[in-house]
């Protein structure tokens, strides 16, 4: 006997609709709705709720970030400053290796912004960067160098520009340090924080325009672009534009991961109306500006078109132009993909669709655009800070976090300026290996199973200040600071040091020690803080009386 067949669940509504009884489905579902308005109210009042407690979490996030600690800032380690001045000698200086650690670029005309250098005969122009040192911030400015043979015969200070013929002879200036070492937290991001007011709006146009030229107008999301991009995206068969507007990247970068799910852009757009709300069009953009991500230094990311301007094209960012802007906003989309150093072509080629579109919404004129295009950008790697100092940055650590919480020197932003000269550390770590090199092959009965190590300490005999210490033959390979941490005895050498103190001082009758003062040498035996006797002794062990 066949099984009985299933009873087939029947669904009245669905059977009307099939059946083409369009008011009678509807005065059914009336009815339903009627007699569930009850557990229908509660459900919207817990779905309300829900929804308002979920706006509240929102708030809370978004006002402790962004009113609170947006961004770790490393703390910066500088050396100090060169004095340039009538009669030094630029090559033993090591003037032009220090523009080149510096960022400055060699143009073949009169300087028209910081960061260049024109070199004419026995003359040399230099636009010096702008830099903020402690309780005395200095602004960029023009200098001409009067040489003969590399050595300066004459300092002037010019106008700011070319049409200012200004000219005053002074007696001293100083280049500006040198970034030697960087305190990082866990980010290892870079950026250099300016106020949207020292952004030039050119730049602030050129991001805008090709990231997001509804800015002003839509309130955190922008439903005209997202119709676009999908219509793009689907005409593409895949996804070649997207309909992000800079408040949703801006919230994707503070708060969410990179992940492309739904849940994430719901949060953002969410969290996207809810900073619109918050806070103003100019604190949004001027946040983005900070925060958008230009690249990599090394194992160092970019961020913020301050650190930017820097890293690019050497030049603090009011001091760009619209070539450069142009070209900062092109990388924006993807510093990997358009990167000016490693894709050249591609970076032109976006930095020239920024430049159309700025020209077709009013912002640029046709002959601003071509003369964009024809410059020629002053691009030049900047100098990786290296280990050269590493044994003086352990020292100054030592230092710093008995005065600090070390957790705050990676995050609080901190200026350190030292006394180390980078020119005389190159010179001392260059002149120990060589040193080290030549002991080696000259007794090679000195060396074991290691190369043999040395330590090197410049102190400035008028103040103490350390110009260079070398605790070691290479920091990459041993970081044990001989300097610091070896202990071991001085020997004759610290003689000198015994006797000047003697003959600077009292006798204990009172009478001051002379080259003539006799004194006892005879055996003595001292405890020391480790309960080990100490015997000392000469080298050929003889005790000779008075």
């Amino acid at each position: 006997m066949p099984p009985p067949e299933k009873e087939r669940r029947r669904y009245p509504l669905l059977d009307k609709l099939r059946a083409g009884k369009w008011h009678e489905a509807w005065r059914d579902f009336s009815r339903l709705l009627w007699k569930k308005r009850k557990m229908l109210v509660e459900l919207c009042i817990l779905a309300l709720v829900l929804f308002l407690g979920y706006l509240g979490y929102l708030y809370s996030v978004i006002r402790q970030h962004f009113e609170g600690r947006r961004w770790d800032l490393p703390t910066q380690i500088y050396s100090d400053r060169l004095t340039l001045y009538p009669g030094l000698d630029l090559k033993s200086c090591g003037f032009y290796e220090r523009l080149r650690r510096l960022s400055y670029v060699t143009v073949t005309h009169p300087t028209t912004g910081p960061g260049e250098v024109f070199i004419d005969q026995n003359r040399l122009e230099i636009f010096l960067h702008a830099f903020n040192y402690p309780n005395e911030p200095a602004g960029a400015r023009r200098l001409r160098l009067d040489l003969q043979e590399q050595t300066i015969t004459r300092l002037v200070r010019l106008g700011e520009s070319t049409d200012q013929f200004k000219e005053e002879e002074i007696f001293t200036e100083k280049l500006e340090p040198e970034l030697i070492s960087e305190f990082f937290g866990k980010s290892r991001e870079e950026r250099q924080i300016v106020a949207l007011s020292q952004i030039p709006l050119v730049l602030q146009n050129a991001i805008i325009t090709i990231e997001d030229q509804r800015f002003f107008e839509h309130r955190g999301i922008d439903p005209k672009a997202i119709a676009r991009a999908v219509w793009v995206n689907l005409r593409a068969h895949g996804v070649s534009q997207g309909g992000s507007t800079l408040t949703q990247q801006l919230v994707k970068n503070f708060f969410l991961s990179s992940k492309r799910n739904l849940r994430r852009k719901i949060n953002e757009a969410m969290m996207a109306l809810v900073v619109e709300v918050l806070y103003t069009k100019e604190d949004i953009l001027g946040c983005y500006l900070n925060e958008v991500y230009f690249g990599q230094r090394g194992s160092v990311a970019i961020h913020g078109v301050g650190e930017a301007a820097k890293y690019y094209f050497g030049k603090d960012v009011q001091a760009i132009n619209l070539a450069e802007a142009t070209m900062l906003a092109a990388i924006v989309k993807g510093p990997g993909l358009y990167s000016p150093y490693k894709h050249a072509d591609k970076a032109r080629e976006r930095q020239k669709l920024v430049l159309e579109k700025m020209r077709d919404l009013g912002f640029v004129s046709d002959k601003q655009l071509q003369e964009a295009i024809k410059y020629v950008l002053p691009l030049k790697k900047p100098y990786v800070v290296g280990s050269e100092s590493a044994y003086f940055v352990d020292l100054l650590r030592r230092q710093l976090v008995s005065h600090y919480p070390e957790e705050s020197l990676t995050w609080q932003g901190f200026k350190i300026f030292t006394s180390l000269d980078t020119q005389v550390q190159h010179i001392v770590q260059e002149e120990l290996e060589k040193g080290l090199q030549n002991l080696e092959k000259t007794r090679p009965q000195l060396k074991r199973s290691e190369p043999l190590q040395g330590a090197v300490i410049v102190v400035q005999p008028q103040t103490g200040f350390i110009l260079a210490l070398s605790g070691g033959r290479n920091y990459g390979e041993t970081q044990f600071n001989r300097i610091l941490q070896s202990q071991r005895q001085p020997g004759s050498l610290f003689k000198p040091f015994v006797a000047l103190t003697a003959l600077l001082s009292q006798s204990p009758d009172n009478q001051a020690y002379t080259a003539i003062t006799k004194l006892s040498d005879e055996k003595i035996e001292i405890k020391l803080p480790t309960g080990d006797i100490w015997k000392p002794e000469d080298y050929d062990k003889n005790f000779m009386g008075k």
